[in-house]
């Protein structure tokens, strides 16, 4: 976790750490939030037309952020 102590630190002290934070997983998981949420909830749409309402953005917000949390709380599947 990235906290304030983090920032205060040198940026080659903190670089050094990027890895650790699974940024690209987290993307990912939030990126299937979005893509689960805009195909269920949306599906005929138009994304410019659904991202004008602030309502349905954080709608949208709301579920890519939880999925991200789910997909952190449960093991990793190893395929063992």
């Amino acid at each position: 976790m990235v906290g304030p102590r983090e920032f205060e630190r040198p940026i080659e002290e903190f670089r050094g750490k990027l890895d650790s934070f699974k940024i690209d997983e987290k993307c990912d998981s939030v990126y299937a939030g979005m893509l689960e949420a805009l195909q269920t909830d949306y599906p005929d749409k138009v994304l410019s037309v659904l991202f004008k309402s602030p309502v349905r953005s954080k709608a949208v917000f709301d579920r890519a952020v939880a999925k991200a949390a789910q997909a952190q709380t449960q093991p990793a599947n190893d395929g063992a």
